[in-house]
């Protein structure tokens, strides 16, 4: 459990630009759950069963970390690469610094913290060696207030790097007539997914939008 905790700390204050009394917290709280016990591997130790998180842990401030991450990318003085692909369409072009977080709005709000999604979501966590990461599943638990447009979220944290591999959302748009899918690959690149929803069930990929600021 502690193990967890720190891998979760270092990886706050390596990618989030907040403030240190904001990581302290985080690790005071952390230190003080004697025996968290949400993670659970099978003997073959290539699957994972989820267990519920205890109800005093906080949960992965999302929205935090992908501000940080915007103010990382205009801090370096980065024009990202942005490449959207409609129909047999595609279209690239430099995105502006400023032009960044206007293009990811819709998944900066609402905010996805502790104090606004813990009511609403529920957290499970679990290690995945297949993958090679701590996952960390949200979803509701009951019906959700018009407010809350996300439907789904998952974080992904490298536990041998210490840090955030990638995170996942999903959101309903147009009250659920569309979905939104986040990918956002951690200090690399963002891909947005636009899924129209028909009227007979099905769906279709309207629009993928990948913006990529590291080239390596």
């Amino acid at each position: 459990g502690k193990a967890l905790c720190l891998i979760l700390q270092k990886s706050f204050m390596k990618y989030w630009n907040l403030p240190v009394a904001s990581t302290c917290i985080l690790l005071v709280s952390c230190l003080q759950q004697q025996a968290p016990k949400i993670i659970s591997v099978t003997a073959d130790s290539t699957t994972a069963t989820i267990k519920p998180a205890k109800k005093d842990s906080n949960y992965f401030p999302v929205t935090a970390y992908l501000k940080g991450q915007i103010a990382s990318i205009k801090s370096g003085n980065i024009n990202p690469l942005q490449v959207v692909k409609q129909g047999a369409k595609t279209d690239s072009s430099w995105l502006k610094t400023a032009q960044l977080e206007e293009s990811l709005s819709e998944f900066l709000t609402p905010e996805i913290d502790t104090v606004n999604m813990k009511a609403l979501f529920s957290q499970n966590s679990f290690l995945d060696q297949t993958i090679n990461a701590f996952t960390f599943t949200y979803d509701p638990i009951a019906a959700l207030p018009d407010s809350i447009a996300f439907k789904h979220w998952d974080v992904y944290i490298d536990p041998e790097k210490s840090t955030v591999s990638k995170v996942y959302l999903i959101k309903n748009k147009d009250g659920g007539k569309r979905l939104l899918q986040l990918t956002w690959r951690n200090n690399s690149s963002a891909k947005i997914v636009s899924i129209l929803n028909k009227p007979d069930g099905s769906s279709a990929i309207e629009k993928e939008t990948t913006i990529t600021w590291n080239f390596n």
